[in-house]
């Protein structure tokens, strides 16, 4: 059985999925080329309460968008979201900077 991690998004009030990487390690890094595919103003990283390594993944979010790691807020994914993605999920909320 396939172990698939699938990458949402939600632009303009459209959801759609961008990707299916099969491993956490490459969901990881594919969510990490999405976030910085352009220029970052603000950031937001949201988890599951129960993510053991949200903050490895805040420093290396904002590392890679080119951010403070003080300006990065982490916030919990809410129980109206969480049931549906279930333990372990990591986002993000994005506003690129105007091109």
């Amino acid at each position: 059985m396939l172990s698939l991690k699938p990458i949402m998004t939600v632009l303009d009030g459209v959801v759609d999925i961008v990707d299916k990487p099969r491993t956490r390690s490459r969901a990881r890094q594919r969510l990490l080329e999405l976030i910085v595919s352009r220029p970052v103003e603000r950031l937001a990283l949201l988890h599951t309460p129960d993510e053991e390594n949200v903050e490895a993944f805040g420093d290396e979010l904002a590392r890679a968008a080119g951010i403070d790691r003080a300006t990065l807020s982490t916030q919990i994914i809410g129980a109206s979201i969480g049931p549906h993605v279930g333990p372990g999920a990591y986002g993000a909320v994005v506003l690129w900077k105007h091109q």
